[in-house]
C-alpha cells in the first residue's frame, strides 16, 4: 500500500506544474452493466473515467477503472486501475514524460503491479482526423504474482497509440504497450470505438487484452475484458 502511495504521488506532483484552470480540462466518465437470470446468473459493472488538460508547455492525463463481475453469487472478475501522466513539450511534435501506474486485478496473472516511469515520445502522424504517437523508455516496477512471489526491476516500455476520426460520430482508438524486465515481459492491447448518441453522450464497445509471460502455475497468461458502456463527455480539447 505505501508503495502505491509513492507512486500515484509521485506523478501527481507534476500535475501542479504551470497554471491549470478547471475550464482547460476535458475527459469522460463511462459506466457500463449488464445482469442475465435464469439457470445462470450474472452481473457485471465496468466503471472508468478520464481526464486530460493541454497547456502551452505541458500536457496533464489521468485515468482510474474499476471492472466487477459476479457469477451465481461468486466474484470471477475484480480489477482496479490507475494511471497518471505529464509530458513536457519540446517541439509541437516532441516531448518528455513522467508516468506512474497502479493496477490490482484479483484474479489476474499478475495481482498487483505499480511502475514509475520517464521516457520519449513523438507525434509521429499529426493529421485533422489521424493521430498517431509512439513512445520509448524506461522505469521501475513492482509487482506480485498470485502465489505472492513479490518482483522489483528495472524495466523498458515501449507504446504505440492511435486515434482515427471515422465520421462526425464514430471515432476508433488503439493503443498497443509493451513493458518488459528479467523477470517479466507484459503487453497490452486496448481498442475503443467510440459511437455518438446525441450531444455529449457516446455509445463505446472496447476491448483489452492483457499477455504476461511469467505468472504462477495454474494462472492462465492472456486475460481479456470485453464490453459495452455508455460515455458522457465534457469540456473541450485543444
Amino acid at each position: 500500500v505505501e508503495r502505491m502511495r509513492l507512486v500515484i504521488g509521485f506523478v501527481f506532483s507534476t500535475f501542479m506544474i504551470g497554471s491549470v484552470q478547471a475550464a482547460d480540462w476535458s475527459g469522460s466518465v463511462d459506466v457500463g452493466a449488464d445482469a442475465t437470470s435464469g439457470n445462470t446468473e450474472t452481473v457485471s459493472f465496468t466503471a472508468s473515467t478520464a481526464l486530460a488538460v493541454d497547456l502551452e508547455n505541458w500536457r496533464h492525463s489521468f485515468a482510474a477503472t474499476a471492472i466487477n463481475k459476479t457469477d451465481d453469487g461468486d466474484t470471477t472478475a475484480e480489477a482496479y486501475l490507475v494511471g497518471l501522466k505529464s509530458d513536457l513539450k519540446l517541439t509541437q511534435r516532441d516531448y518528455l514524460y513522467a508516468l506512474a501506474d497502479g493496477e490490482y486485478d484479483r484474479f489476474g496473472g499478475v495481482r498487483e503491479r505499480g511502475v514509475l516511469g520517464l521516457g520519449y515520445g513523438r507525434k509521429l502522424i499529426d493529421a485533422d482526423d489521424f493521430l498517431l504517437e509512439g513512445e520509448i523508455g524506461g522505469g521501475y516496477r513492482y509487482s506480485r504474482a498470485q502465489d505472492d512471489v513479490i518482483a522489483r526491476e528495472g524495466v523498458g516500455r515501449a507504446s504505440l497509440a492511435a486515434v482515427a476520426t471515422l465520421s462526425d460520430s464514430a471515432t476508433f482508438s488503439q493503443k498497443f504497450l509493451v513493458e518488459g524486465g528479467d523477470k517479466n515481459v507484459r503487453s497490452e492491447s486496448q481498442s475503443e470505438l467510440r459511437l455518438t448518441v446525441i450531444g455529449n453522450i457516446a455509445a463505446k464497445l472496447f476491448a483489452n487484452v492483457k499477455h504476461n509471460t511469467n505468472v504462477p502455475t495454474g494462472t492462465k497468461k492472456l486475460d481479456s475484458h470485453t464490453g459495452v458502456s455508455l460515455s458522457y463527455a465534457f469540456g473541450q480539447k485543444k
